[in-house]
């Protein structure tokens, strides 16, 4: 290969793209820009990337040109598709991307997927969603507009979060619930609407927290008090990233 990276023939990736060494990008994949994807990434078949948030069509309409008919059919498609129609995408290493996901570009920010994520196919992220390092979306999860997920979230099967939710880092989603309340770190969440159920054990046994300190923030997520030390800089984080 003459680059070192690899796109399908099939691929449609505007030439602004950014693209990392080892990244592999997938048959009939949609790519436009502004969009910077890192090392080593993976994206599956027929993912869409980069087209505008729902309520954003004038950055695509006012491209048209007032004589469309003086245009080559390449021109018009440079004009439409190539050209940067809002605040972007970027992803961070060794991020997967499976098959038929789509992901919004940010109209006020640029939308974020960090380093070593999973996202697994038929995901909807959109626009100006921002999600930290080693999140797992599982199939058909649906992310509204605005929505921040701490760094090593779990979301479950199915589950919908409405625009501007905040779910905490570590926290586990378990399938088809649905968020329409901010996610405290490290807790379990269930139902619809969601609610806490516990605390992420398994999580934090594998971060080598012991089962004293679990035991403490247990307690205090129970009864609204404040995290121990170890925690607080996860609480700070969310306690940032929410947006009313």
């Amino acid at each position: 290969m003459s680059k070192d990276y690899s796109i399908h023939p099939t691929a449609y990736v505007v030439p602004d793209v950014e693209i990392g060494p080892g990244t592999v990008i997938g048959p009939f994949a949609v790519i436009l820009a502004p969009t910077r994807i890192g090392r080593d990434c993976w994206i599956g078949p027929h993912a869409v990337i980069g087209t505008t948030g729902e309520h954003a069509g004038e950055m695509v309409v006012h491209r048209i040109p007032e004589d469309p008919a003086a245009l080559t059919p390449a021109e018009m498609e440079a004009a439409l598709w190539h050209g940067s129609h809002g605040q972007g995408i970027e992803i961070g290493d060794r991020t997967i991307i499976r098959e038929q996901t789509t992901v919004q570009q940010g109209v006020y920010r640029p939308t974020v997927i960090g380093a070593d994520c999973f996202v697994m196919n038929k995901v909807h992220v959109a626009h100006d969603c921002i999600l930290g390092d080693r999140v797992r979306l599982t199939p058909f999860v649906s992310l509204g507009g605005h929505s921040v997920v701490g760094d090593d979230a779990n979301i479950g099967m199915s589950t919908v979060a409405h625009q501007w939710r905040a779910i905490g880092a570590g926290a586990m989603v378990g399938m088809n619930t649905t968020i329409t309340r901010d996610a405290a770190p490290f807790t379990i969440q269930m139902g619809s609407p969601n609610k806490a159920t516990g605390v992420n054990r398994v999580l934090l046994e594998r971060a080598g927290h012991s089962a004293e300190a679990i035991d403490e923030l247990a307690a205090a997520l129970a009864d609204g008090g404040e995290p121990p030390a170890a925690f607080a800089p996860a609480f700070e984080a969310w306690e940032a990233s929410k947006q009313h």
